[in-house]
């Protein structure tokens, strides 16, 4: 019965074909889009999971967006039992950097106060600064820029090179690596320099970023903060970020996968067109069947196998182009892809390959039931 199914789809060889592209479209888009994603999520959990550091923003999320918490709050902060340094903090978005229009796509600078961070160390602020790639912000500097790895790819710069952000120049002092190729977009200036370019209120900033003395007891000083001003700051330990961002990620990981999955789905309504076309055109060797003893059974089991037929051979090579250009993504771009999901390693590619089959059963239900219903000496008659 197989091999009669296989013979039946060649048949019509231009409407296979396009049936075809529908599934090896859709199973591609899912692959590549979802494995993007997920190896963005992976990369950011990792080069911040185990970054020390407590974050502290303004419990109302529209006051996050501009620099709204006062200056002061480093002397309340500062006089929590246990924290070390409070890092006054302002980010924002560049709209354009050498000239560069970037409105549809802007970058974010990070403004912290320099001696603070000395002081505070490793708190989540940057990346590592390789020695022969110049330093990281100090005390005093002003009209200088540490900038990650891929804004100095991207835009050819190096220790020494001028970067206009807005309309600005700065002198390029340092080059991180993070080892998320995400975080390495970001471009760290010193606080007054941020004011600067943001225009905004010198008594104002956007956020604080608390060193404790002892790392161990980050997450009891979040809690004294949280206990002491809960109702003004939320207070967020840096490495519970990769978490959250996880979460965020994971949504938005499902909205890609569900657009992908709509692309498929339209590539079965293509499968169920070629198969009640398939089942109109053969209405005198369905009759011719079922008049020498071919059951209802048969005549359903044969049409469903030609559907999951080009579904399997649609969703094989879909796979194979989707991890192909996802490794050429990774490879070419930078950008690095994970087929992992929940720890099973191609998971993804799995439930690509499995989601088309299942699309091309579904699809082949109806043309499917509509064969085996046929009276065969009224297809017999059929012209």
């Amino acid at each position: 019965m197989l091999g009669i199914a296989f013979s039946n789809i060649t048949k019509s060889k231009t409407r296979t074909l396009l049936s075809l592209i529908g599934i090896i479209i859709g199973v591609a888009a899912i692959i590549i889009m979802v494995a993007t994603v997920q190896g963005q999520l992976e990369e950011v959990q990792e080069a911040i999971s185990n970054v020390q550091g407590i974050r502290i923003a303004p419990a109302n999320l529209l006051q996050a967006f501009v620099p709204s918490m006062d200056i002061e709050w480093v002397d309340k902060l500062e006089s929590i039992r246990g924290v070390k340094v409070a890092v006054p903090i302002i980010s924002g978005m560049l709209t354009s950097v050498d000239g560069k229009d970037l409105m549809l796509m802007p970058l974010k600078f990070i403004a912290p106060d320099p001696y603070r961070l000395s002081k505070a160390g490793d708190v989540g602020i940057g990346g590592e600064v390789p020695r022969n790639q110049g330093r990281m912000l100090e005390a005093g500097d002003t009209g200088v820029a540490v900038i990650g790895s891929v804004i100095a790819d991207d835009y050819g710069k190096s220790v020494g090179s001028t970067i206009k952000l807005q309309e600005t120049k700065f002198r390029v002092i340092g080059i991180f690596s993070s080892g998320s190729a995400l975080l390495d977009t970001l471009i760290l200036i010193s606080l007054e320099d941020g004011r600067e370019l943001l225009k905004g209120d010198n008594d104002k900033v956007s956020a604080f970023v608390v060193a404790a003395n002892n790392p161990e007891e980050e997450s009891k000083v979040a809690r004294l903060i949280e206990f002491r001003y809960g109702e003004e700051v939320t207070a967020i330990q840096t490495n519970s970020l990769a978490d959250q961002f996880g979460e965020f990620i994971l949504i938005f990981e499902a909205l890609v996968g569900a657009i992908a999955a709509i692309a498929a789905v339209v590539a079965g309504v293509g499968i169920i067109n070629t198969m009640l076309m398939s089942v109109v055109e053969r209405f005198k060797e369905i009759g011719a069947l079922k008049a020498t003893g071919w059951s209802n059974d048969n005549i359903l089991k044969m049409v469903l196998y030609e559907s999951i037929l080009i579904s399997i051979l649609g969703g094989l090579i879909g796979a194979i182009i989707g991890v192909s250009i996802s490794i050429l993504i990774d490879v070419g771009f930078g950008l690095r892809v994970s087929f992992t999901l929940v720890g099973v390693p191609y998971l993804l590619v799995v439930i690509a390959f499995l989601f088309a089959v299942f699309i091309g059963l579904i699809a082949g239900l109806y043309p499917a039931w509509i064969a085996s219903k046929m009276d065969p000496i009224d297809a017999l008659r059929a012209e």
